[in-house]
């Protein structure tokens, strides 16, 4: 746990906030692609 808060990171280009990948490097988030199909989860 780090002992201060770091602030955010934005793209200079479109300033979407930045978020950390897996090796630690500031990148745009993937989100996942969304399908037509019916969900599939009953409530």
């Amino acid at each position: 746990m780090h002992g201060q808060r770091f602030p955010f990171e934005f793209c200079d280009d479109c300033g979407a906030p930045l978020y950390p990948n897996t090796e630690g490097e500031t990148v745009h988030a993937e989100l996942p692609e969304q399908s037509n199909a019916p969900s599939q989860t009953l409530h």
